[in-house]
């Protein structure tokens, strides 16, 4: 985790561990001015990184198996769906396509959502 000078309180964090997006009802609700960034990048391309990596951690076993790594998909974009549902002002979704194609302005929007200048 980096921290990062704000204009508000002096930090921010910034964390990009993939599975946290499960808490993210827990985050916002601890931290109801905190802002998350969801970077989505489409399913198919996150599954074929996943499957060629082989990663051999425990906890992700899943990633060799394509029935778990469908179900992995599924279950991230039903949290997804729901957190941006309940948490429209604090949840920006960015495609990550887009970003590569416009960075410097979806890099403001960003900053933006984030309160950063």
């Amino acid at each position: 985790m980096r921290s990062l000078p704000t204009r508000t309180n002096g930090r921010a964090f910034i964390d990009k561990m993939p599975h946290n997006f499960q808490l993210i009802g827990f985050f916002l609700t601890a931290f109801p001015y905190a802002r998350v960034i969801h970077c989505q990048r489409d399913r198919r391309d996150v599954a074929l990184s996943k499957w060629l990596a082989r990663f051999p951690a425990a906890g992700l076993t899943y990633t060799s198996d394509l029935d778990a790594l469908a179900e992995a998909a599924n279950t991230y974009r039903h949290h997804m769906a729901r957190w941006e549902a309940l948490y429209p002002e604090q949840v920006l979704t960015m495609r990550n396509e887009d970003l590569v194609a416009m960075p410097e302005p979806l890099s403001r929007r960003m900053l933006d959502h984030c309160g950063l200048e």
